[in-house]
């Protein structure tokens, strides 16, 4: 009788340890839906993004597609160029442009950031004109950062450069922008996303560029904002001495389309100024001792140095 009974205990035991045990799985899979755990990966952090069907870096935080409000496709619009943390430049820009709030808007082709010496400045500066744009290269790799620099402090762990993922550069000036990029600066870069639609104009705006044989949602991010040239066998490539320029394929495609999108794009300041008739790339080389560009979007399409 008492093995019996003894055996009944363990058996109840037995069944609130596996019951609190699921209930455990239960509670955390509830959280991680909710969001209250947040998930990372590991050297090769990626995720896949539900907006493009491709697969982007689990800090990147991006919005893929937004469309420019009507109110503002209303006004003179000024797309400008790469602008590479050149504050002087942009201020003197806006200068030969008569830039009037009330009666103008700005679009940034990306790139904001990097290699000049004010990025920080600049982002701050553009947010209080209230402009829109794209999220750049470059801008992207800053985002990222703070991303996983913000992951540790919600997990309440130590920066260790041992444990960083292999998708960051350590000591580079994309880390040293993320450490000083306050949260009000990095919300508005979160805002830019990959591609600006404008369809009252037939518009995209992207930093890199587009693939004429897919359609918007097939592409990558990546790819969207790094490619310069296509391979033979139709994979985008950042790089220009293999492949034919993605500007090419396109103003080709448009040529025979019944309904042709124009692009205007940065990313490419080798090349310099490239205009044709689908697509007008403004990347001028501002940030590497050269000029930053804007254009006025009307018939002539004026260029403003």
């Amino acid at each position: 009788m008492l093995y019996v009974r003894e055996k009944r205990m363990r058996e109840i035991v037995t069944s609130k340890r596996l019951a609190l045990f699921f209930f455990a799985i239960f509670c955390v899979y509830i959280l991680l839906t909710l969001g209250f755990i947040p998930v990372h990966f590991a050297k090769n952090s990626t995720m896949s993004s539900k907006s493009s069907g491709a697969e982007v870096s689990s800090y990147s935080n991006h919005v893929f597609l937004s469309t420019l409000v009507p109110s503002l496709v209303e006004k003179r619009l000024i797309f400008i160029g790469d602008v590479h943390g050149g504050l002087e430049e942009l201020n003197n820009l806006l200068e030969k442009l008569e830039y009037d709030r009330q009666r103008d808007h700005l679009i940034f082709v990306g790139d904001l950031t990097a290699k000049g010496p004010h990025s920080l400045e600049v982002v701050r500066r553009v947010r209080e004109l209230g402009a829109s744009g794209v999220r750049g290269n470059h801008d992207d790799k800053i985002i990222r950062w703070k991303g996983y620099l913000q992951s540790l402090k919600l997990q309440g762990s130590e920066y260790s450069s041992a444990n960083i993922p292999g998708e960051f550069k350590i000591g580079s000036q994309h880390e040293y922008l993320a450490q000083n990029l306050d949260e009000d600066l990095y919300e508005y870069l979160l805002t830019l996303p990959i591609i600006l639609e404008i369809p009252e104009y037939n518009l995209y705006v992207v930093h890199g560029g587009l693939l004429p044989n897919k359609t918007i949602h097939e592409q990558s991010p990546f790819d969207i904002m790094n490619m310069r040239n296509v391979l033979d066998n139709g994979t985008p490539t950042k790089k220009k001495h293999k492949g034919r320029p993605w500007t090419e394929l396109w103003n080709e495609a448009q040529v025979k389309s019944s309904n042709p999108k124009t692009i205007i794009y940065g990313h490419d300041a080798s090349r310099g100024l490239v205009i044709k008739p689908f697509s007008i790339g403004l990347d001028s080389g501002c940030g590497s001792g050269r000029q930053l560009t804007a254009m006025i979007w009307n018939q002539e399409r004026q260029l403003i140095y």
